[in-house]
C-alpha cells in the first residue's frame, strides 16, 4: 500500500545551516501573520490549499491551489493568509543549498535553471493539473524517504529532487502559456518575444517576423534572447513546438495531427527533431504512453 504523509502544524523554523536540503509539509488552521525574511539558499514552494497572498521582493501574487513559487537566495518573501474559509493553509516547502545543487549538476544540465531567468514569469508558476499531480507525488515520496532509514533512501531522495527540478525547468521553458500583463519581468523585450511565440506557436514562426513585430533588428533580438534564455530563439521555438506536440501525443492525438498542429512542414523533419530531443520516434512515444495507460502509469514531463 502506498504510504501517505500528513502535514504537520507549522512552527517557526531555524535557518538551514550545514544541510544540503530540507523539506517541510505544513498547515495552519487559524489566522496568523508571517514575518518577512530571506535566506542564503533556494526555496521551492507548492501550495496545496489556502487563500494566500504571497510577496517576493516588491511583487505580490494571489495564489491558487497547485501554484509554485521559486525563490532565489537573498530574495525577501512572506505569506499573508487572506482567509481560511474552512480550508487550512497547507503547503510544501523545499530548501536547497546552492552548493548541493551545483554538486548535482552535469555539464549539460544546470539544476539552478528553474530559479533563474529562463522565462519572464519570474518567481511564480501556475501549472496544469497533470503537472500538479506529478509534483505532489514527487514531494510525497521525498517526505517518505527523508524520514526513512531503508536501504537506498538517500539516493532515491537525490533522484526525486533532480526529477522535480528537471520537470520544473521543462515546464517553465516550454509549457508556460502567454505571460500575463503586469508580471514581474526582468526583460520586457524577452517577455514580449515569449508571448509572441506562444500566441503564434501553431504557425511557422520566423525570427524576422518576431523582430519586426517588436520593432527591433533580428540580430539584436537574437543576441538578447540567447543571452537571456541560454538558447537561440530558433532552437527555443523548435523545442517548444516539440514539447507541445509530445503533449498532444500523450493526449492520444494522431501523429499527423500533432506535427501539423505545430507548423512542422513535413514528417521527416519532425521525425528527426523529435527523435533527437526525446530519444525515440513519435510512433515509439505514442505506443509507450498508450501501452502504459491501463496500468495507470503517471506521465512525467
Amino acid at each position: 500500500m502506498q504510504r501517505k504523509v500528513a502535514p504537520s502544524r507549522f512552527y517557526p523554523k531555524p535557518q538551514m545551516k550545514g544541510k544540503p536540503f530540507d523539506i517541510y509539509y505544513d498547515f495552519d488552521d487559524s489566522m496568523r501573520e508571517f514575518d518577512e525574511h530571506s535566506h542564503d539558499y533556494y526555496e521551492f514552494y507548492f501550495l496545496i490549499s489556502g487563500n494566500i497572498q504571497y510577496t517576493i521582493d516588491d511583487h505580490s501574487y494571489s495564489l491558487r491551489k497547485g501554484d509554485v513559487l521559486l525563490i532565489k537566495p537573498t530574495q525577501r518573501h512572506f505569506a499573508a493568509i487572506k482567509s481560511l474559509d474552512k480550508k487550512p493553509y497547507v503547503r510544501y516547502v523545499l530548501w536547497l543549498s546552492p552548493d548541493y545543487l551545483k554538486s548535482m549538476c552535469s555539464p549539460n544540465t544546470n539544476l539552478m535553471l528553474p530559479f533563474e531567468k529562463i522565462s519572464g514569469a519570474s518567481n511564480h508558476m501556475h501549472i496544469s493539473e497533470e503537472s500538479q499531480l506529478m509534483i505532489s507525488k514527487l514531494l510525497q515520496q521525498m517526505m517518505i524517504n527523508i524520514k526513512s532509514e531503508e536501504y537506498g533512501s538517500d539516493i532515491l531522495l537525490n533522484a526525486l529532487i533532480i526529477e522535480l527540478l528537471v520537470s520544473l525547468a521543462r515546464i517553465k521553458l516550454y509549457y508556460q502559456p502567454v505571460l500575463p500583463d503586469g508580471s514581474a519581468v526582468t526583460d520586457p523585450l524577452i517577455s514580449k518575444a515569449l508571448n509572441y511565440i506562444s500566441e503564434h506557436i501553431t504557425e511557422e514562426i520566423r525570427v524576422e517576423e518576431i523582430a519586426d513585430a517588436l520593432f527591433v533588428s533580428r540580430s539584436y533580438l537574437s543576441r538578447q534572447f540567447t543571452e537571456f534564455m541560454g538558447i537561440s530563439i530558433y532552437s527555443y521555438i523548435v523545442k517548444k513546438k516539440l514539447y507541445l506536440s509530445k503533449q498532444e501525443l500523450i493526449g492520444n492525438s494522431m501523429i499527423k495531427d500533432a506535427y501539423l498542429m505545430y507548423g512542422f512542414g513535413d514528417y521527416s523533419s519532425y521525425f528527426r527533431a523529435f527523435k533527437k530531443e526525446f530519444g525515440m520516434s513519435p510512433r515509439q512515444m505514442l505506443n509507450f504512453f498508450r501501452s502504459s495507460e491501463p496500468e495507470g502509469k503517471s506521465v512525467s514531463l
